[in-house]
């Protein structure tokens, strides 16, 4: 059975691929699955009116579908890890420069045990084009198909948004049945803003346990 405590119906699901499609290149990139441990990088470009800079995330996720995730600067220093401990429930934003986190509870991960196979049925099931509208706000996302990449299907949407009829956001994003983002990319016409997330690498089987934990030397600056 499908887990749904997270994310709800498959329609909330798709709204929630459009909403993960405009955060994922900045938040996310691999996402809690239980039976599928791995450790991959993404190379990150963002071109803002000509002004290119190339940064990398480097993320893992456990068996217990725990994920790690961290983000280099374009001098290749770590600026942001990010855990989420899915058997405790909670989540941790660290900030390596200053040696300092915060604790959040996680309770909609409590209990949680979807597998690959379940995200895989979700992106099938959710591969729809959607549209919504409200408060001047314009939202839209419409499939792109499906590939088979090194043994996982990718599943693409393209989505666009518009405020007072001005578009806001155009892009394109691929999800893979591994619980991860294959590619993304999408354009801010507003401040001429490119931004393009690409995987450059992924590698399957357990991670190092050590990532899925508080170094030792930081201070919890809230709770």
């Amino acid at each position: 059975m499908v887990h749904r405590g997270a994310f709800g119906n498959i329609r909330s699901i798709a709204l929630l691929s459009i909403w993960l499609a405009s955060l994922s290149t900045i938040k996310a990139q691999v996402f809690p699955l239980v039976g599928a441990p791995l450790s991959a990088t993404w190379t990150v470009t963002t071109d803002t009116a000509g002004t290119v800079k190339a940064t990398r995330i480097e993320a893992a996720r456990s068996s217990d579908g725990s994920t790690y995730q961290a983000g280099y600067d374009s001098n290749g220093q770590l600026v942001s890890i990010s855990i989420l401990d899915v058997p405790h429930a909670k989540r941790y934003e660290m900030r390596p420069l200053t040696k300092q986190y915060i604790e959040n509870d996680a309770p909609q991960f409590k209990g949680y045990t979807r597998t690959a196979a379940q995200q895989h049925a979700i992106l099938e099931r959710s591969n729809f084009p959607h549209a919504r509208e409200a408060q001047g706000q314009k939202k839209g996302s419409t499939p792109l198909g499906t590939k088979v990449v090194d043994g996982m299907t990718i599943y693409g949407s393209h989505y666009v948004r518009y405020r007072d009829k001005v578009l806001t956001m155009d892009g394109e994003t691929w999800q893979s049945d591994l619980g991860l983002v294959y590619s993304s990319h999408f354009m801010v016409p507003k401040i001429q803003q490119t931004h393009t997330v690409t995987l450059k690498e992924i590698k399957r089987g357990e991670p190092d346990a050590s990532l899925f934990t508080v170094p030792a030397g930081y201070s919890l600056t809230q709770r």
